[in-house]
């Protein structure tokens, strides 16, 4: 169909595809990378809170990450890669220059199942002490199963892109998936177990 925007069945024009954007970024369109920006910050800052444990931090890797994005849009090519495996790539270094300024305070476990078995909690303060736990758990990974496992399931980035943002082969992350989601499963039993009773009680 030509003369306009294709629709999809529900009447609504589907988004521009992230290499679409960039190449009207590279001709000098702000709009379009204003959209990546919109689209990817998010991601981008709690890839690098997942990574260094602090807010400030995580938003000057978050600027600084787009600023270098833009600065070097013209390098960016399609046919080496995705633009959020490119545009992570550059997250993951700006994270470990900062690293060194980053002191990360581990969050105990250890009393997990109390807090998590409270039955007077309600359901948004049990959410949220369960997010709590989670994201202590991912702070708890030595830092190259951390990085996969905030790209490759915080971040929905498929195993080869993974791969392209750090450096490695595929095979390499699948392994370090494999071992951060053992471990994270390790630690997080004692919510895996109330999660299964508050399903048996409303059953």
């Amino acid at each position: 169909m030509r003369g306009g925007p294709r629709h999809d069945y529900a009447g609504r024009v589907p988004e521009r595809d992230d290499a679409a954007l960039m190449a009207d970024a590279q001709r000098g369109s702000v709009a379009a990378f204003e959209e990546l920006f919109a689209r990817y910050y998010d991601g981008v800052y709690h890839y690098a809170r997942s990574l260094l444990g602090d807010d400030g931090v995580a938003a000057d890797v978050a600027q600084e990450t787009f600023l270098r994005a833009h600065r070097s849009r013209d390098r960016f090519d399609p046919g080496r890669g995705t633009f959020r495996a490119w545009l992570f790539a550059i997250a993951a270094n700006r994270a470990r220059t900062h690293a060194p300024r980053v002191h990360r305070d581990e969050l105990p476990l250890e009393h997990a199942r109390d807090v998590v078995l409270d039955d007077a909690a309600g359901d948004a303060f049990f959410k949220s002490v369960r997010r709590e736990l989670v994201a202590a758990a991912v702070a708890q990974l030595a830092p190259e199963l951390r990085e996969v496992i905030a790209l490759k399931y915080q971040n929905d980035l498929s195993f080869s892109e993974v791969a392209s943002v750090l450096g490695v082969n595929a095979s390499t992350v699948k392994m370090r998936a494999v071992r951060g989601r053992e471990l994270l499963a390790r630690k997080l039993a004692p919510l895996a177990d109330r999660s299964r009773a508050r399903a048996e009680e409303s059953s």
